[in-house]
């Protein structure tokens, strides 16, 4: 096996028991090399003559990952071509495009975000790779095709027709729910599951209750079942491996920082608490209404509100100011997570040239990551959700969880960007808290591992217990 790195004992096994398969999953907890292990891979496919090229679909922001650092430390295959899709037409991208089409190098790879087969040129362009390249075709951090109704899972599912061979990869690849598998699985192979229907799959593995509420019909899913089942017809195609298991890192450790509330804070979080409750008991909130005000009520801990016509108002508040402390004890670099866009701002006009952000008004996401693990004079790197995925963040052994996301998976992903290999220090975990708030509630539930934004939509009610 050629490989430019060495691989791990337990990477090694992994691409031996899957390379001659046309499809496979690799379910490996963030951290473990899941791109080094698909590269390694690829490379063995091509020593074959059995691919030519490789399409990855993968979450903004890590799809040129994989152009710019990933191929480039693993890929021993001469003369590769790599090339990031980018959702321009200016002329001198249309010239780019166009000469690697047109190259000859003997293994091409094209990297796409998951949001370009939903459109037209991208769709087009990913169709005419995979017509013109016998290719591998993977979809990282594959989660972003587990909504079976979502248009780029659909795409997705079509693309893979026209690939020689399919791969996802995911850490997480039932963070939510066993029935995410579905659209995962069905981009492999419409028969790797042992089911011609998602209603089918679903009526096998969950217990579920129609419920109605405004008029409107659901479906409630209570709990899961034949979970042994599940886990017996994915076998064959898939491998599960936890950091634990096999990688001798260094323990995460996890604190707690409570940060009262302002004068200004309590009147503005017991007032919008107040009509949320009323509006609760007098049935005037939908599912939707109600993360609202639960989005709001967090906007207000964290120092704003923001009002019916989006207008944006701070409030004297002390969180900064305690993030300030916090930082100036700790000698290292420090990834600051932080939910709400107006967070972010306020931090980088905080912490000025010493930090860099990575969010969706970042205008070279690449140069942010650099920077942070390779500058000095860089100490912070603030970001949202979009940093979660597929970075490595190995500069820094301290994340500071300015604001903490609903979503466990984002929570999950997050950790373990600088919790991975290449970590040879302890990893400090530090929730900002403000008590009595919805800030406890959330890490209360995220440290049971349970997602938020799913149980308000489940129950309207459940609101009441989160403020």
């Amino acid at each position: 096996m050629r490989t430019k790195t060495e691989p791990y004992g337990y990477q090694k096994k992994v691409i031996e028991q899957s390379a001659k398969k046309n499809i496979y999953a690799l379910f490996m907890e963030q951290g473990l090399g899941k791109t080094k292990v698909s590269i390694d891979t690829a490379t063995v496919m091509f020593d074959a003559k059995a691919i030519d090229g490789m399409l990855v679909l993968a979450p903004n922001g890590v799809a040129a990952n994989w152009i710019i650092n990933e191929l480039p430390a693993h890929c021993p295959i001469e003369h590769y071509l790599g090339f990031t899709w980018r959702s321009k037409k200016t002329k001198a991208y249309k010239k780019e495009l166009e000469g690697f089409f047109l190259s000859e190098s003997p293994f091409k790879v094209l990297a796409m975000n998951i949001e370009a087969i939903r459109t037209t040129d991208g769709n087009i362009v990913a169709q005419a790779f995979l017509k013109e390249r016998k290719c591998l075709m993977i979809v990282d951090e594959s989660t972003i095709i587990k909504n079976v109704k979502a248009k780029q899972t659909k795409e997705a599912i079509k693309l893979g027709k026209l690939a020689v061979a399919r791969r996802i990869l995911s850490g997480t690849p039932i963070a939510q729910s066993p029935l995410d598998l579905w659209g995962q699985c069905q981009f492999l192979s419409p028969r790797a599951l042992p089911h011609s229907s998602y209603t089918a799959f679903k009526n096998d593995f969950a217990h579920t209750l129609l419920e109605s509420h405004g008029g409107r019909v659901y479906e409630k899913i209570l709990g899961y079942k034949n979970l042994n089942k599940l886990s017996d017809s994915i076998r064959g195609f898939s491998v599960r491996l936890l950091k634990k298991d096999n990688l001798d890192l260094p323990p995460k450790v996890y604190q707690k920082e409570y940060v009262p509330l302002s004068k200004e804070q309590e009147k503005a979080y017991k007032e919008l608490k107040e009509l949320a409750l009323t509006m609760i008991e007098d049935g005037l909130v939908t599912t939707s209404a109600a993360v609202v005000l639960l989005i709001r009520l967090h906007q207000i801990t964290c120092g704003f509100v923001t009002d019916d016509d989006g207008n944006i108002h701070d409030l004297k508040h002390d969180r900064i100011t305690r993030l300030r402390e916090i930082c100036d004890r700790i000698d290292d670099k420090i990834i600051i997570w932080a939910k709400f866009k107006h967070s972010i701002k306020q931090l980088k006009k905080e912490f000025g040239d010493e930090a860099v952000t990575y969010y969706g008004e970042t205008k070279d996401r690449d140069e942010s990551v650099r920077r942070f693990q390779n500058d000095d004079d860089c100490r912070y790197l603030i970001a949202n959700e979009a940093a979660s995925r597929g970075l490595t963040l190995t500069a820094s052994a301290t994340s500071i969880y300015y604001t903490n996301d609903f979503k466990l998976e984002t929570r999950l992903q997050s950790e373990d960007r600088n919790h991975r290999i290449g970590q040879n220090r302890s990893v400090t975990y530090i929730d900002m808290i403000a008590p009595n708030t919805v800030d406890e509630k959330i890490h209360a539930a995220l440290k049971l591992k349970q997602n938020i934004s799913d149980s308000v939509l489940k129950n309207v009610t459940a609101i009441k217990g989160m403020m």
